[in-house]
């Protein structure tokens, strides 16, 4: 019954660990991989230059080229064209086939699988490896714990399950569980030539065959260094050691080779250690925002994996890594006392690439945790079994009835998307699109009313803008950072935050239209003094609000071509109808909560006080220990008693210092340590202290 139970356990906790690859699709960048590849569909041409940001001349200039230098692996042809080696060609045209088959749904299902296929891989690894099943379901969670938010549809996505297959050919046979077959050679290699056109992680692939490679030479050199095994005795390991290092060789060698397997030959080979150079020049990993700073250091996939930034946000994830970083530890020191040499070299490799950057945070995941309990399984010959076996039954039964429950709740908590919203993250058990992340009500707007024009955006929204109006529009900016000089990113921060003004921009590229998300970066104070793009466009009188979504928002020139539309279609406050919006939020999601407070965040950016009020009732209605909301709505109060405060209606004002600090007050009784709250409380309290002393002594005066 404990063995029965322990497989029970490790097929629970796979469904576990797959249930958060059934998800919306939310990326940032699917829009320009989608358009990459349906253009390749039509045309039969890759994508590999800058002619859909219309920021790059089509043909620059020597000059203008010395300015605008090219990002890691870019350059300038002959005919001034900025170029780029496109590292993820293969998975954008397995993308656009599978949304030119089945839509959002199909891209959807097509995550689902290959993340099931990743942890499905995994498993197959760690039992073939002589892991036990409950120990591989233990796994499996917490590589889903680790790596969840990474499991967007991405090719990277594809990247984990195609290194995932290399290490489960290679793994057993290093930890001598199986041997080195001519199948198995031949499986790694084909997976090599996929992965280097799929993804640039192709160079981790090299490293796994490098490393099996290097054990098997050394072996064949100091026979010392082998390792015991049951399977495979000295005689047979020491007659079989020249052929499986030659094969290794052999492996090795085409698999470099297949590196110039590609469309760009040599430049998708020098692009990783080019991009690393890069980093290293400009300190990407250790920079933030602000004066010096590379354009790439706002890339927040970017910072340290156990940057304090994911703290807060993500914290389960980092958590999950922590321990993952832990038992790394313990299957190095494995791996050190049963000579298992590989996995002393891909252990500690992997736990550099996994901490350098978030984003390679599901990555060390992966590849660590079968690696560590590959080793520490290796160590079971050596542990006395008679103590092992006097555990009661009842104890091992018990024991693996651990994963099954765990991953109930896993199961549980991921349909009823708890554990999304949890961490207020957008993402969702469903197929299709995720309403809140991508632009689709702008897009929708843009490809109703056709106004002409182009068209000003930032960079969060702007890949799935571009992909999403009909016919495609040229933007200012993609989220493909390789797709332009980084100079360009800078520029288009720059006018983001404010420094360079919205004139600016209309005398530069005559625009007429700015569809951009209303977020703390566009709308909100901004890093330095200068208003931003946000704040600017409410202020001036040639733009007017024309469509207002829970996340994005869309204006109009109101002079020149546009000039009827816009006067057709302008919101006001006044006119602005808070229960239609809060409404259209609601069907959004299945969690109405999360879209309403999206929704009232927007309101509050613009600058409608009052409106976004009405929204955050509705949110604290639906959501009652939705603590950023009681902040957010405090903060509506604050601010709009500070201008009824300024106008003169004291009463009023009064009443909303009051609202405010009960606002802040409900908040810290929910979450005692959100310190906004402890400080927009002290600064309400030092208002109506202030205003009240004020008061009295105009009244002894």
């Amino acid at each position: 019954m404990a063995r029965w139970a322990g497989v029970v356990a490790m097929f629970a906790c796979l469904a576990g660990a797959a249930s958060l690859g059934v998800r919306t699709v939310s990326s940032l960048d699917i829009g320009y991989h989608l358009a990459y590849g349906l253009a390749f569909l039509d045309t039969g041409q890759l994508v590999d230059d800058s002619s859909w940001v219309y920021t790059v001349p089509a043909r620059a200039g020597q000059g203008w080229q010395a300015g605008h230098p090219p990002g890691p692996g870019c350059w300038y042809d002959d005919a001034g064209r900025y170029r780029f080696p496109n590292a993820n060609w293969l998975s954008q045209v397995i993308f656009a086939l599978v949304y030119r088959l089945a839509g959002w749904a199909g891209l959807s299902v097509l995550g689902a699988c290959v993340v099931f296929g990743i942890f499905g891989v995994s498993a197959y690894t760690m039992r073939r490896c002589g892991v036990g099943p409950a120990w591989t379901g233990l796994a499996l969670l917490l590589i889903a714990q680790a790596g969840y938010e990474r499991l967007n549809l991405r090719p990277e996505l594809l990247g984990y399950l195609i290194l995932a297959g290399q290490l489960a050919a290679v793994l057993p046979i290093v930890m001598g569980r199986a041997r080195l077959t001519l199948a198995r050679a031949v499986l790694v290699v084909a997976l090599q030539l996929l992965l280097v056109n799929i993804h640039s992680y192709w160079l981790l692939g090299l490293g796994i065959i490098g490393a099996a490679t290097a054990e098997s030479l050394l072996r064949l050199i100091w026979p010392g260094l082998r390792s015991e095994s049951k399977k495979i005795t000295d005689a047979q390991a020491a007659g079989d050691q020249a052929q499986q290092a030659k094969t290794f060789a052999v492996m090795l060698g085409v698999a470099i080779l297949m590196s110039l397997a590609n469309p760009w030959t040599w430049r998708i080979a020098a692009l990783p250690f080019q991009t690393l150079a890069f980093f290293r020049q400009h300190h990407l990993t250790s920079l933030r925002t602000g004066p010096g700073a590379h354009p790439w250091s706002t890339i927040g996939e970017l910072y340290p994996t156990l940057d304090s930034a994911f703290t807060t946000v993500s914290w389960r994830a980092t958590l999950g890594f922590k321990c993952v970083l832990g038992l790394a530890g313990l299957g190095g020191l494995a791996a050190i006392f049963t000579r298992r040499w590989t996995a002393v070299f891909l252990l500690p490799s992997f736990a550099v690439i996994s901490l350098t950057i978030r984003r390679n945070i599901a990555l060390g995941a992966i590849m660590l945790l079968p690696i560590s309990l590959a080793s520490l399984a290796s160590l079971r010959p050596k542990l006395p079994r008679a103590k092992l076996m006097r555990l009661p039954r009842g104890w091992l039964l018990a024991w693996a009835c651990v994963p099954i429950v765990l991953s109930a709740w896993l199961i549980a908590s991921v349909v009823t998307n708890r554990f999304y919203f949890n961490e207020r993250r957008a993402e969702r058990f469903a197929l299709g699109p995720c309403k809140t992340t991508l632009p689709i009500s702008a897009a929708a707007w843009l490809n109703e009313h056709k106004p002409a024009g182009p068209v000003w955006t930032d960079c969060d929204i702007s890949s799935n803008l571009h992909f999403l109006t009909v016919p495609h529009r040229p933007l200012p900016i993609l989220t493909n950072t390789w797709a332009y000089p980084p100079r360009i990113l800078a520029n288009v921060l720059d006018a983001a935050c404010g420094r360079v003004s919205l004139a600016e921009l209309e005398r530069a590229y005559d625009i007429q239209i700015v569809a951009i998300r209303l977020s703390s970066f566009t709308a909100g104070r901004g890093p330095g003094p200068e208003p931003t793009i946000v704040q600017q466009l409410i202020r001036s009188r040639n733009f007017s609000l024309m469509h207002l979504g829970v996340r994005h928002a869309v204006f109009l020139r109101n002079t020149g071509p546009n000039a009827e539309l816009a006067k057709r279609y302008a919101l006001w406050p006044a006119t602005f109808s808070a229960e239609d919006f809060i409404a259209r939020a609601r069907r959004l999601d299945p969690i109405s909560a999360y879209p309403l407070q999206l929704a009232a965040v927007s309101l509050q950016r613009l600058g409608w006080y009052d409106k976004s009020i009405e929204v955050f009732q509705a949110v604290v209605a639906a959501e009652p220990d939705y603590h950023e909301a009681w902040f957010e709505m405090g903060a509506s109060y604050a601010i709009g008693a500070q201008q009824k405060w300024r106008k003169g209606l004291k009463k009023q004002a009064y009443e909303d210092f009051r609202q405010a600090q009960a606002c802040f007050l409900r908040c810290l009784k929910i979450n005692p340590n959100y310190k906004y709250a402890k400080q927009n409380l002290l600064q309400v309290n030092r208002d109506l202290l202030n205003r009240q002393v004020g008061n009295i002594g105009k009244k002894s005066k």
